[in-house]
């Protein structure tokens, strides 16, 4: 990447060839976002024209289409007359083919990018030039290195062509980094401080609604069971806010969208629904506001071993375990946009192609983030209130069965291409859970049992420093 404007494809070659070894091909990159947009709606007319010739040759007369007279300023505008399939259908294909052209011919004229992507021969040369422009050594220099500006590139293997997400390589390393700085200082400052599920719940639990009797007030349901299932479907809901930021970030590669995902995911789900809990807060300000002294730190952290504190989260598994994990089998955000897509769709062809379009993939980022704040939360609990451990059990097996239903009949086959990477962060993140373990021990001996020279309290404390 990096690449001045000015260099040519022979200019790249020569420079690999003098320094590294022979070239076998020098592609560059182009800004095809636009022209991507375009293929897909032309694909969509080209497969509409031929369902709907071979429907009108089947029944022996034109197939007729809802067309709204405002569909290109209200996308859900259902409003019109109805119009012949196949020659709306083949005016619309022309159409897009026609711009298309004229796109692809601009994009080669005028949209190069500052990224190429070159074909060594030897394998072993472009793992060694790679590692040199990693590491920051002195990379291989060549008698074109000044022209082609050899030293301000950077570089690294290429990934597969399927797990390279195209649109997305017109931004640049700057205008990426501003916007991952902006969109992520934006989702901290909201939703860590202003709209945190602990947040909501105290807000809706300052409403006295009238006559309603001190019985029903203080029942079971409202004091355990509504906390626990507002918990549960605002850190179900809040999380699909936190992903979606993950598509504006527009990474290159879907190794590195997955990953990010998982790390948001997972970060915001732990303060959210087990530390901030824990502690007793209702948000990080509050969290800072509180641990101002000494004394008040401790009495805070008092808040994780109170008994009720512990069946508060013993509920929340439980209710992930036999109601949520039912829930996913409805996928609500799959329906909701098979719903405006069909509320879209002009024809039996379109609707056919929004059922296959919310057919998603399976969401390695969100899957582990979840799976592993749950079995954390089962683990961090479990010396405390050893019950827990049954219930997240019982969520493991449930997940585990529930996970394999939606890989078999709802998912359609992956293709992406995740790396190594995706797989290690999820490790760090459970071995994170057993450090929160050691911490929860150790506070428990100093904190509640008050035995700073036991034997158990000095192991806790030598085990989490070895840790």
């Amino acid at each position: 990447t990096q690449i001045p404007s000015s260099v040519s494809a022979e200019d790249l070659q020569a420079h690999f060839e003098e320094a590294y070894s022979d070239v076998v091909d020098v592609q560059f990159a182009y800004d095809v976002s636009k022209l991507s947009k375009l293929n897909r709606q032309r694909v969509v007319a080209v497969r509409n024209c031929i369902k709907y010739k071979e429907l009108s040759e089947a029944k022996g007369s034109p197939f007729l289409i809802h067309k709204g007279a405002c569909e290109d300023r209200i996308p859900l505008c259902c409003f019109g007359d109805e119009v012949e399939a196949e020659p709306y259908y083949e005016r619309k294909r022309q159409q897009l083919t026609s711009q298309c052209s004229s796109c692809l011919g601009h994009v080669l004229r005028n949209r190069r990018l500052e990224v190429a992507f070159v074909t060594l021969a030897d394998s072993g040369a472009a793992k060694r030039a790679a590692t040199d422009y990693k590491l920051g050594r002195k990379p291989a220099a060549s008698s074109m290195s000044d022209k082609v500006k050899s030293g301000q590139w950077s570089v690294e293997l290429a990934p597969l062509p399927h797990s390279l997400k195209w649109s997305n390589l017109s931004t640049g390393t700057f205008l990426w980094w501003a916007r991952f700085v902006l969109i992520n200082a934006v989702l901290c400052t909201v939703l860590f401080f202003w709209t945190t599920p602990i947040v909501i719940i105290g807000a809706l639990g300052k409403v006295k609604p009238s006559g309603v009797s001190p019985s029903v007030a203080e029942s079971a349901f409202v004091t355990i069971w509504l906390p626990t299932l507002l918990l549960w479907l605002l850190t179900a809901v809040l999380p699909v806010a936190v992903s979606y930021t993950t598509y504006l970030e527009n990474h290159w590669t879907k190794s590195n969208f997955e990953q990010f995902i998982m790390r948001k995911t997972f970060i915001f789900l732990l303060l959210m629904a087990l530390l901030l809990p824990a502690l007793g807060l209702a948000s990080l300000d509050s969290f800072f506001t509180n641990f101002h002294s000494r004394d008040s730190l401790f009495n805070q952290l008092e808040c994780i071993f109170l008994p009720n504190n512990g069946g508060f989260f013993i509920s929340y598994v439980t209710f992930c375990a036999f109601i949520g994990t039912g829930i996913e089998l409805l996928r609500l955000p799959q329906l909701v946009s098979y719903f405006l897509a069909v509320m879209r769709a002009k024809s039996t062809q379109e609707k056919d192609d929004a059922k296959k379009a919310v057919t998603g993939e399976f969401q390695f980022g969100v899957e582990y983030a979840w799976l592993i704040t749950i079995f954390g939360m089962s683990l961090v609990f479990s010396i405390t209130c050893p019950l827990i451990t049954v219930f997240g059990l019982c969520y493991l097996v449930l997940k585990y069965f529930i996970t394999k239903y939606n890989l078999y009949f709802a998912l359609c086959r992956s293709q992406r291409l995740v790396k190594i990477n995706v797989h290690h962060t999820a490790v760090n993140f459970v071995i994170l859970c057993a450090v929160l373990l050691q911490l929860t021990d150790l506070f428990f001996s100093l904190l509640r049992l008050r035995k700073l020279k036991e034997s158990h309290t000095i192991f806790a404390l030598i085990m989490f420093i070895l840790t």
